[in-house]
């Protein structure tokens, strides 16, 4: 990670209640022997088999209560009304809502643009959100309160990557397991996690294979079992390209969100519930890759702003995790 004037303390917050803990293990492995039971050919659009189940906004409210980031709370949040004909359908049944509320998952509205038509970059949200969430808990961290922590502006990633409109289920907390592992890994347990929750193509696990996953792990020379980097020369010649390689697996692409998703998602929440949850302490590791070939991640929040950082994708850090996006 990027060196910084302010120390950077990653901190364990894996309080978690039994009985909450076992609720979700059962309801996973339900969902496991339901997955393994479906035959799917990739690539085959999802809608087609919830066009006849598809759910109102009021319905998916009255399912998930307090989870639902819809309308009401995107044109609180940021200030702008939204146009009926702007707002997509929710591509999900009343059967996967109830799923999502036994997970903890919270289903949001994503806008592409503001009502100007601006693009909802991370810039876009950044300049939005900083009036609104004033000095005592600004969104992201930046040179206002500690310099040389602001490069990120300068990245295409900040300027011109926007959002796309469309509903997504969001987790609450990380896949279990998957802090303190370097990319591949985190990969690997991403792709399980989906397959357990009925939510992994065959088209998505078949190009994240264990044998897929080994491959580039031995390419930038970590060893596939310690995570260690056992051929130094290797891993910095090869690195970068296997962060892209990595960055672009459909597992990535469509269930790792991107910086700007993360803190749109995170700007809602704070705003509606004043919660800072997982990224209060840690961080969630995205799939945007930085101009330097780095993969960013952004967290500990705290009272400062969110940090935005970038690593390599051999690195691990015990308060870096992922969380799920279907």
């Amino acid at each position: 990670m990027p060196k910084f004037s302010l120390e950077n303390p990653f901190q364990e917050n894996v309080l978690k209640s039994d009985t909450k803990f076992n609720k979700k293990q059962k309801h996973t492995e339900h969902k496991a022997d339901e997955a393994k039971r479906k035959i799917v050919s990739e690539p085959v659009s999802k809608e087609k088999g919830r066009e006849k189940n598809k759910v109102t906004m009021e319905q998916a409210r009255q399912i998930l209560g307090d989870d639902f980031y819809g309308r009401e709370e995107v044109e609180d949040t940021f200030g702008f009304e939204i146009k009926d004909t702007e707002i997509p359908p929710i591509p999900y049944s009343s059967e996967e809502l109830e799923d999502a509320k036994e997970l903890g998952e919270s289903l949001v509205l994503r806008i592409s643009h503001d009502e100007g038509g601006k693009p909802m970059t991370m810039k876009r949200i950044y300049e939005i959100m900083k009036p609104k969430m004033g000095k005592d808990h600004p969104l992201l961290l930046d040179s206002d309160f500690c310099n040389d922590v602001d490069y990120y502006k300068n990245e295409a990633f900040f300027k011109e990557a926007p959002l796309k409109t469309e509903w997504k289920l969001i987790g609450s907390s990380f896949v279990d397991g998957s802090k303190d592992q370097n990319y591949v890994h985190q990969t690997r347990l991403l792709r399980d996690h989906l397959k357990s929750v009925g939510s992994l193509s065959a088209y998505e696990e078949q190009r994240c294979s264990d044998e897929v996953l080994r491959r580039l792990s031995e390419q930038m020379g970590v060893d596939w079992d310690s995570q260690e980097i056992v051929d130094k020369k290797k891993y910095e010649k090869n690195w970068k390209e296997v962060a892209r390689e990595l960055s672009e697996l459909k597992v990535n692409v469509n269930h790792r969100r991107t910086l700007a998703e993360i803190i749109y998602d995170y700007a809602m929440k704070f705003k509606e519930t004043k919660d800072q949850g997982v990224l209060k302490n840690d961080f969630d590791w995205s799939r945007t890759v930085s101009s330097r070939g780095e993969i960013g991640n952004i967290g500990m929040v705290r009272d400062i702003g969110a940090r935005v950082t970038t690593d390599r994708p051999g690195k691990r850090h015990s308060g870096t995790g992922v969380i799920s996006v279907r």
